[in-house]
């Protein structure tokens, strides 16, 4: 005859599992920042990525806990998700003309190479090539989207539900010395 009997374990602080899942967020979001910085491996002028965690507790219970990485950089943004393609061109105008700056001109080089690629988190060598031209406006056809961020969230997902389940873990294992 065999008896089974459950085993039931005693509760784990919740200041411990609350304290390895915030370190578990930063950690993670860390790792995300590093990915982001990866698509601007190559670009002279590199945007300024950061993450911004949001605890809220009541009575000492914690209610949520998240955070949001990324940057506030228009041209990463023009690049992470497009601009009009498919839509017809569009007018790029000088400073001047859209009270940015005093210049009348624009000034580019007739060639370029785009560093990144649509669907990669990659950025290799590229950029303008070609003899300088002036233009008093251009009519741009567009920027496919690299769908960086898109990408990043498909990659991390699966790994931070792996990150977050081991912190519950350490958060066990650290009780019970």
């Amino acid at each position: 005859m065999f008896e089974f009997t459950a085993i039931r374990p005693s509760l784990i602080p919740r200041d411990r599992i609350y304290d390895q899942i915030e370190k578990t967020m930063h950690r993670a979001a860390k790792v995300i920042i590093d990915d982001y910085k990866k698509t601007t491996r190559t670009w002279s002028k590199k945007p300024r990525f950061y993450y911004e965690l949001s605890v809220e507790r009541k009575a000492g219970i914690l209610i949520s806990i998240s955070f949001v990485a990324g940057t506030d950089n228009e041209i990463y943004g023009f690049v992470d998700k497009g601009t009009r393609v498919g839509k017809g061109p569009y007018p790029i105008l000088p400073g001047f003309y859209t009270g940015k700056s005093d210049k009348k001109f624009l000034r580019f080089q007739s060639g370029y190479t785009a560093k990144t690629t649509p669907n990669k988190l990659t950025s290799s060598s590229g950029g303008p090539f070609g003899p300088f031209k002036m233009s008093q406006g251009v009519m741009h056809p567009g920027i496919e989207p690299r769908n960086f961020s898109v990408l990043i969230q498909k990659k991390r997902q699966p790994w931070f539900a792996d990150e977050m389940r081991s912190s519950f873990k350490r958060a066990a294992s650290i009780w019970r010395r």
